[in-house]
């Protein structure tokens, strides 16, 4: 039975990105470093001003597109900062407690536990979503020419 919009490896996918997250920053800003520092040493000035404006990273770390990833990581977690969903997946994903010890110092129950991470996964893949990341839920919409 499935109790979310998502299917088991979407949701698995989404879970993962929260618990890489810092390391994907780093990567991001790393990447976007060395290819600045390529851009500045070269004489073209057309290649300086190219980095500058660069476009989206495609693919890194397994993520298409991973600053839309980390843009939808960012608005997640501004959207539940100072909430109570907010510091339990704080401590899940920040801190890497354990959901038992978070639920009982928490003082909620599992079921509520595993409630509010679903709906925080699905609200980053909403986030995602908005931000052009398909997921495979969401068929293609076929077009049907009018006649």
């Amino acid at each position: 039975m499935q109790y979310s919009l998502l299917e088991r490896d979407e949701m698995k996918k989404v879970d993962r990105f929260f618990y890489e997250m810092g390391k994907l920053k780093s990567e991001v800003r790393d990447y976007r470093a060395e290819r600045k520092a390529l851009a500045t040493d070269s004489a073209d000035p057309t290649a300086r001003s190219a980095v500058e404006g660069l476009a989206d990273i495609p693919y890194l770390m397994g993520y298409e597109h991973p600053e839309k990833w980390l843009e939808a990581a960012h608005a997640t977690w501004a959207h539940f900062r100072h909430t109570p969903l907010g510091k339990v997946m704080e401590r899940r994903y920040i801190k890497n407690e354990m959901w038992l010890d978070t639920a009982y110092e928490s003082w909620i129950s599992e079921n509520t536990y595993f409630r509010w991470h679903r709906y925080f996964l699905l609200f980053a893949a909403i986030q995602l979503m908005r931000r052009g990341i398909r997921f495979n839920f969401l068929p293609p919409r076929k077009f049907v020419p009018r006649t």
